[in-house]
């Protein structure tokens, strides 16, 4: 009897372990993305202000944010996101995938029109292992981002100048200006013995140079990009796992086999017992 409880309890204790070393790398997922605007902060002026789940638009009231041949006194401007909720695939280390974009609409306003001042973009993201399959992992806490945006004033520039009444590089009549702080953009998670870090990025943002961040009222190093006078702009987010297998703790494996020494001893006990 004792024989068979040592090599059921060894069995037991070595069975775990293989469990942990049978872990596989999970080389693909599929993912569910949301995007929302969860708030925006307009400065005063006239016109009309519009926030829903997909949209930020200013200026005109009856205006078309689309219409970019509007005159100042009609015209509206716009952020809107699309492609959203945004589902499909994406493989362990083999690069970013797209999810939602977010386009700005920049038209000529007249200056009595309240504009964008800042926003807050709240993102979520869902991951589901298809290969090999497995149940969905926790939906990861949302992304808020922050965006500081400088509507700047319709005056002439010319191209990848720096003109006296705009101050910082511009294409066009002083471009747009959008500050993203981007620094909490990667994550990671454990599933079994491998460590998943997700990136989140964007087509279309960098860095912006001293003078910009200073048209902006940011320090020098800022995150962002601009917009031309007049046109369709828009972002592409997308994001990357990146997988790497991680070793077990040699404590936690020893504290699994003094686990099983111990119920060995128990069990010995309660033999001797009887």
């Amino acid at each position: 009897m004792k024989t068979k409880h040592i090599g059921a309890m060894l069995g037991l204790v070595l069975g775990l372990g293989s469990t942990q070393a049978s872990a596989v790398l999970i080389e693909e997922w599929d993912f569910d993305v949301t995007a929302v605007w969860l708030s925006a902060n307009f400065g005063g002026g006239g016109g009309t202000q519009v926030q829903n789940d997909d949209e930020l638009s200013w200026g005109a009231a009856g205006g078309d944010f689309t219409d970019s041949t509007a005159s100042p006194g009609t015209s509206r401007s716009a952020l809107v996101i699309s492609d959203e909720p945004a589902s499909g695939n994406i493989f362990t280390n083999l690069g970013p995938e797209n999810t939602v974009t977010i386009t700005h609409y920049n038209n000529t306003l007249s200056s009595s029109f309240a504009t964008l001042n800042s926003a807050v973009l709240r993102t979520s993201l869902t991951l589901t292992p298809a290969d090999p399959p497995g149940p969905a992992l926790p939906t990861f806490p949302p992304l808020d981002v922050n965006i500081v945006f400088n509507e700047t004033g319709n005056r002439p520039a010319g191209v990848n100048s720096v003109p006296a009444d705009c101050a910082f590089p511009s294409n066009t009549t002083c471009d747009d200006i959008f500050v993203v702080p981007f620094e909490d953009t990667t994550f990671s998670f454990v599933v079994d013995n491998y460590k998943y870090t997700t990136t989140i990025g964007a087509t279309g943002l960098g860095p912006l140079d001293p003078l910009t961040c200073a048209a902006a009222n940011e320090e020098p190093g800022c995150f962002g990009l601009t917009t031309d006078e007049a046109a369709t702009s828009p972002v592409q987010f997308n994001f990357s796992i990146i997988g790497e297998e991680i070793a077990i703790p040699v404590p936690a494996t020893l504290a699994l086999m003094g686990v099983g020494l111990l119920g060995l001893g128990v069990a010995t006990r309660r033999r001797r017992a009887s």
